[in-house]
C-alpha cells in the first residue's frame, strides 16, 4: 500500500515537480553541526533530482521536504560523511534541513535518515526540527 501511495505521489509530482540540482551536506544526526560535502578535488557535488513535500508521520498537520533521486545516482556519488554525520540535500547555507528519498530500480523507495525541518501545512511556516 505504501509503495502504491508513493507511486501515485510520483505520478502527481511528474506533473508539478521539475528536475533540479542540489548540493550535498553532511549533517550531525542531532542537527547541531553540518559541513558541505566535497569530492577528492574539494569540488562541491551536485545531484539531479526533484524536490517534493511529504506529510510527516510525527505530525499529520506538518510537511517536510525531500529530494528524490534515483538509486544509480545515489550509488554513483558514494558519499562518506564523517562518523555521526548523514548525507542531506541543500541548496545554500540557509536551506531547511531536508532528507534524500532514493527511488530504487524495482519501484520501491527509501527515505534516508537525517535531521529535517517540519513545515505547517498551508502556510509552509517552519515548525520544529525533528530527527528521523
Amino acid at each position: 500500500m505504501k509503495n502504491l501511495l508513493f507511486s501515485l505521489m510520483l505520478l502527481a509530482c511528474s506533473n508539478v515537480c521539475s528536475s533540479s540540482n542540489t548540493f550535498i551536506y553532511c549533517g550531525k544526526d542531532n542537527g547541531s553541526d553540518w559541513y558541505w560535502y566535497t569530492d577528492e578535488n574539494n569540488e562541491y557535488i551536485q545531484l539531479e533530482g526533484s524536490w517534493m513535500n511529504f506529510e510527516s508521520s510525527v505530525n499529520t498537520q506538518a510537511l517536510y521536504t525531500t529530494f528524490l533521486i534515483t538509486e544509480s545516482n545515489w550509488r554513483n556519488i558514494n558519499v562518506t560523511c564523517i562518523n555521526g554525520y548523514l548525507a542531506q540535500p541543500g541548496d545554500h547555507s540557509n536551506s531547511a534541513w531536508s532528507v534524500f528519498t532514493v527511488i530504487k530500480e524495482d519501484g520501491h523507495y527509501n527515505t534516508m535518515n537525517g535531521y529535517k525541518t517540519l513545515f505547517e501545512k498551508g502556510t509552509f511556516r517552519a515548525l520544529t526540527l525533528t530527527r528521523v
